[in-house]
């Protein structure tokens, strides 16, 4: 029997961010065994740039997938998405996922340490994991 991981992430669009959300939260569902998505918020670009609002939410997942099967795959959503080298230099950002933590184990300690990821993660049901998280190694 393969083990289950659990993992806090982040999404974010501020292009076309409706239609990108929608589609990742699709292929999240498919990959995950379990998946309970926070609120969505609309929230200033940081540092902010030209009135750039992103659309951003967590969820809080399990899979039986390890860490860098997960961190390709989304890679590859983020490339479906539109998102190429150009377009993030423009600061066109149709997906962007992040994993914040693995298995209780912090992955984007400055990530964490955000604002408008501090909000997003308060939208999601009270489990205990953010206060049992772990130092980064």
């Amino acid at each position: 029997m393969k083990m289950l991981h659990r993992y806090i992430i982040c999404l974010g669009s501020n292009f076309q961010a409706g239609e990108h959300l929608a589609a990742a939260r699709k292929m999240i569902a498919v990959l995950a065994g379990d998946v309970v998505w926070g609120d969505t918020l609309t929230t200033a670009a940081e540092p902010a740039r030209d009135n750039v609002t992103y659309q951003n939410c967590a969820a809080l997942l399990t899979s039986e997938k390890e860490i860098e099967e997960v961190k390709a795959l989304f890679k590859d959503m983020e490339r479906q998405a539109g998102r190429t080298p150009e377009s993030k230099r423009l600061g066109i950002i149709p997906l962007d996922i992040d994993i914040l933590t693995y298995d209780n184990q912090v992955i984007k300690a400055e990530d964490l340490r955000k604002k408008y990821v501090q909000l997003i993660l308060r939208s999601l049901p009270d489990t205990g994991i953010l206060t049992t998280l772990h130092t980064p190694v």
